[in-house]
């Protein structure tokens, strides 16, 4: 399973963490180094797809109380999501022809299970 979600969905995740969600978003805590022990993991956006990996992350703007943890179990929910309340931004996502404003959806759904920040 996860080099299906690796290679399907890691993509989107990474147009996010690049770019589509850097106006509201830091990472505060990962366990790359701890997972490069085990995997081939190269960036950032790869670790949450592996057992045991996450990204803590945390708003700018300091809205959280505390950072939210992204886990492989978060990143499944937040297709549902997709699935379910923006299907035009899924259905992009199934062609592979998405923007960084549905892989900012996809994050925050993923995180929030709505939609938090513009």
């Amino acid at each position: 399973m996860t080099n299906f979600l690796l290679k399907t969905v890691e993509p989107l995740l990474k147009a996010a963490l690049e770019g589509g969600s850097n106006h509201w978003y830091v990472t505060t805590e990962s366990n790359i180094d701890y997972l490069r022990k085990m995997f081939p993991i190269t960036f950032n956006s790869e670790v949450p797809f592996y057992p045991e990996g996450y990204l803590a992350i945390q708003d700018k703007y300091g809205f959280l109380e505390y950072p939210e943890i992204l886990n492989i179990h978060k990143l499944l929910n937040g297709l549902i999501q997709l699935k379910r309340t923006f299907p035009s931004h899924y259905y992009r996502f199934q062609r592979h022809d998405y923007d960084s404003r549905t892989a900012d959806i996809y994050l925050q759904l993923c995180l929030f299970n709505d939609i938090l920040f513009d």
